[in-house]
């Protein structure tokens, strides 16, 4: 985890202020800006990564494509192409699909309590190329294939996956995706 400035906002994801990365994931947590990445390869699968388990919370968990945090006075969608490029080593133009709010604690470790945007958009056919300190495994899967893991198996994945990929279903049956 990171030692920047965190955006804090309020519900409807306005800016209220900033705090260090850890404080906002400790404790009850503070509300922060966050966002996720949700690609799809070239055949329309979605590209999703298994956490390291070097990773604090939620390690070894399945996630989307690559989450993040902008800082404070960041560009939302510049934060999520540059930590694409530095997690999975993939680059894609991202599209802003929309927000959610969650809040999730895990263990004793931390809590992650985030309005949080969905960044989605298409990548290359090349590979991606993790950083290993990030990332344990990543893999491409049908969307359906996709809600019926989380649906069998919702704790081997992080608490974001779900809310996202619901948000990406209603995006891409309004045809924005």
């Amino acid at each position: 985890m990171g030692t920047g400035k965190l955006v804090l906002v309020d519900e409807s994801g306005e800016p209220l202020g900033e705090a260090d990365e850890l404080a906002c994931h400790t404790g009850r947590g503070l509300l922060h800006l966050a966002f996720t990445v949700l690609l799809r390869d070239g055949k329309g699968d979605l590209v999703i990564q298994r956490r390291s388990a070097d990773k604090r919370l939620w390690p070894l968990y399945w996630e989307t494509t690559c989450s993040g945090h902008p800082r404070v006075n960041q560009d939302i969608r510049e934060a999520a192409m540059g930590r694409l490029e530095e997690e999975m080593g993939l680059s894609a133009t991202l599209d802003d699909a929309g927000r959610f709010l969650y809040r999730a604690e895990y263990e004793a470790e931390g809590v992650e309590w985030e309005v949080c945007h969905l960044m989605v958009g298409t990548c290359c056919d090349r590979g991606a190329a993790p950083d290993p300190g990030e990332v344990a495994e990543v893999r491409a899967v049908s969307p359906r294939e996709l809600l019926g893991e989380l649906r069998r198996r919702a704790g081997e994945f992080a608490p974001w996956v779900l809310p996202a990929l619901e948000l990406w279903e209603k995006v891409v049956k309004l045809g924005r995706a």
